[in-house]
């Protein structure tokens, strides 16, 4: 079996601006990553990324292939 996980997050929006950290909100990036965690816990392989404005901002595919058997 081969599980492959893509995700994508774009942060270009007031959700990640703290001008504390050089302009990145590293705390909302991982907000998101926690809820996608979540999202995967509860068996979704595919979804949207909220930020907490509640903006779409990403989305997520776990794809897990099963591997072919070879004949002899």
């Amino acid at each position: 079996m081969q599980i492959k996980f893509n995700l994508n997050i774009e942060s270009g929006n007031a959700a990640f601006t703290d001008p504390r950290f050089g302009g990145m909100n590293y705390q909302e990036l991982a907000e998101c990553l926690r809820e996608v965690a979540k999202q995967i816990d509860d068996l979704n392989e595919t979804g949207t990324v909220r930020d907490s404005n509640g903006n779409t901002v990403g989305n997520f595919e776990l794809c897990i292939e099963e591997e072919e058997e070879e004949e002899e």
